[in-house]
């Protein structure tokens, strides 16, 4: 079976008929969401977001919704997605692992790849982001009744070149195969059977809401957890000279072509 595990906060519950669209159309069976919210949010309210996040969810065919409230914390969310790797994936399974701003693309529908993959004793695909902006720079609000492609049209390089942050992860493992912190690796000190190239993480994470997000990740509780928020501050250095919109003169264009991104294995 394939699974998906994907974590993701109320302001993203709109985005789940695309996503959900996105991977069923690849092949992904069994789809394990869960809402995060912070315990500072007040009981009613937490209550009235996983209630539409439900709904949600079953309107889109999918029969689990699990619920997370913690502060936002990658040791947690990996606490929390380990429990569910353990409840409901088999070790011959495969888990696609993306963040619900993430839509990968793979050469193959996964039933397809996964045989393949699992033919030749290769066990995880590692994926690079590709970051996508709207056409102008702008950072203009998500539009669930439009395509998130048409919306975000640009593919550039915003985490490499601005935030100079990691950009490679694991987008597909098999189900007994545990991940570190932000599914940018294997756990610490394992090493597996993997392909050469990359499988495209399309990275929409550049809209409206980005730069309350970004201001969340600088304040000081998260900065004593999390030294990689000199990435968030790089962001809102650049946005603020910037008057809250991209340059797009300091944006390289992204080609789809290239040698290094994933091909059927061989």
């Amino acid at each position: 079976m394939i699974h998906l595990i994907c974590t993701l906060e109320p302001a993203r519950i709109d985005w789940l008929p695309q996503l959900v669209a996105h991977y069923r159309e690849l092949g992904v069976e069994q789809f394990l969401f869960s809402l995060q919210q912070e315990p500072s949010v007040d009981e009613a309210t937490r209550n009235q977001h996983l209630a539409r996040f439900a709904a949600q969810l079953r309107a889109l065919g999918c029969d689990k919704a699990f619920s997370l409230v913690a502060p936002y914390d990658v040791w947690a969310l990996r606490r929390h997605h380990d429990s569910l790797q353990d409840q409901f994936v088999r070790a011959n399974d495969w888990i696609v692992w993306c963040d619900s701003d993430e839509f990968q693309v793979y050469p193959l529908k996964l039933p397809a790849l996964t045989t393949e993959c699992a033919d030749k004793g290769i066990v995880m695909l590692r994926g690079v982001m590709l970051d996508h902006i709207a056409a102008d720079g702008s950072l203009p609000p998500f539009d669930p009744a439009r395509s998130v492609w048409d919306q975000y049209p640009r593919c550039c390089n915003v985490t490499v070149m601005l935030a100079r942050a990691e950009t490679r992860k694991v987008a597909l493992s098999r189900g007994n195969i545990r991940l570190d912190v932000g599914n940018h690796a294997a756990l610490s000190g394992e090493t597996y059977t993997t392909a050469k190239g990359w499988v495209q993480i399309h990275h929409f994470k550049w809209h409206a809401g980005v730069l309350s997000l970004l201001a969340f990740r600088v304040q000081p509780e998260w900065r004593a957890k999390c030294a990689w928020w000199e990435e968030s501050q790089r962001l809102l250095d650049y946005f603020a000279a910037n008057g809250g919109r991209f340059k797009l003169t300091d944006l390289q264009t992204i080609p789809l072509d290239g040698n290094n991104l994933l091909a059927i294995p061989e």
